[in-house]
């Protein structure tokens, strides 16, 4: 995908990269390590990201729902499942959680597949504090749903509404380990391996390098460049 990079690319170009600055046969720092920070990181710009953009909409058009790039988003094809009375999905890769984040910000849309005969009509989000509204509700075609937990829940209200079989979930997946396939936005390549250099060669000798690129974060100093030889170690 043009302006993207796997995680697993990002995590051999900062191997890379710190093998041609430091590395040597007797480094103990293995992929794993390097794959920890690369997506510790990424998972802290995601949030940062998601607080700045709630701050400004809140801000500028009176409302902090935030939404996320297509690129930066996946599908999967969902059954409902019951346990206890109650109505849930969950995605097979786990999708984001940001701090404080009530409405389930990650979850782009939940839609049913074709048509399956159910009388329902669109998936509206709920806040996770807000779910025992549906009950007070009057009959409507629209479905509700809130998350918790890592499933996506959909109280169905007095009436015992219908749910499709089979759901649509368009989200932000969470960056983890085994995500190899995950897709890093082209902005965030360098920070996150400026970031994790940091670390390591902090780590190994206590000598920072300094992000040098234009990106608009504290910096030691600052140049309008943006490429791979913006990283110094000093």
């Amino acid at each position: 995908m043009e302006g993207f990079l796997t995680l697993e690319q990002l995590v051999a170009q900062a191997i890379d990269m710190y093998r041609r600055e430091y590395g040597n046969e007797q480094d103990f720092w293995d992929e794993d390590n390097f794959k920890v920070l690369v997506v510790a990181y990424l998972q802290k710009l995601y949030n940062d990201e998601y607080d700045d953009k709630k701050s400004r909409n809140k801000a500028e058009a009176g409302f902090s729902i935030v939404e996320f790039p297509g690129e930066w988003l996946i599908q999967e094809d969902v059954e409902i499942q019951e346990k206890d009375g109650e109505k849930f999905v969950e995605t097979k890769q786990p999708f984001f959680t940001f701090t404080f984040d009530a409405l389930t910000s990650a979850i782009h849309s939940i839609r049913k597949i074709g048509d399956c005969g159910c009388t329902c009509g669109e998936f509206i989000r709920l806040s996770n504090k807000d779910y025992w509204k549906v009950n007070r509700l009057p009959p409507t075609s629209n479905r509700y749903w809130y998350g918790m937990s890592g499933k996506l829940v959909m109280p169905c209200g007095p009436e015992k509404q219908c749910l499709p079989k089979k759901l649509r979930v368009t989200f932000l997946p969470l960056p983890t380990m085994e995500s190899d396939c995950a897709w890093i936005p082209g902005p965030y390549v360098t920070v996150i391996i400026t970031t994790v250099l940091n670390q390591l060669f902090g780590a190994k000798q206590g000598t920072p390098v300094l992000d040098e690129t234009n990106d608009g974060n504290d910096n030691a100093s600052q140049q309008t460049e943006s490429n791979n030889d913006s990283l110094k170690q000093r």
